[in-house]
Order: structure tokens, then sequence, then C-alpha cells
């Protein structure tokens, strides 16, 4: 459900409003909107963070794309049509 949700015109550096736009989209899916919350919560610690707190969401970061891609498989390149 996840990929279907994905908007292609949503700029990259308005993170906080696509994550916001997916979850209305995903809404009906409890395993995706706890992804998505997930990825709010982490974008919401950032806000402000020091040297020890951005380490630490580093790692989360990487778990949060490990438990992505055991879910989803590796993700993969970018198609070029």
């Amino acid at each position: 459900m996840l990929d279907r949700a994905v908007s292609s015109d949503v700029e990259p550096e308005d993170g906080l409003n696509w994550l916001l736009e997916l979850r209305l989209r995903v809404r009906g899916s409890p395993e995706a909107t706890a992804i998505v919350d997930r990825c709010l919560s982490l974008l919401a610690r950032a806000q402000g963070a020091d040297a020890a707190e951005r380490a630490a969401l580093d790692a989360e970061v990487a778990k949060l794309a490990d438990d992505l891609a055991i879910r989803f498989g590796p993700p993969g390149g970018a198609g070029v049509h």
C-alpha cells in the first residue's frame, strides 16, 4: 500500500508535508500508518538535535532502513524511461 501512496509531484525537501500527505493516504492500513508515524517521529526529534542526538537518530534511521528492506526488499535503483 505504501508504494501506491507515494506521490511523485512532492518536492523531496518538503519532507514534513510529504509525510503528512502520505499518512492521510495510508490511514486505512495500521502497518503503513505505523511506518509513517515512525518517520514523523524521527523528523520531529531531528529538529534542534545536538551531535549526540543526531548520532542516535542516524542509528534509528539505519534500523528503519533495515526493517523496511526486510519487509519490502532492498531499495531499487531509479528507473529511467
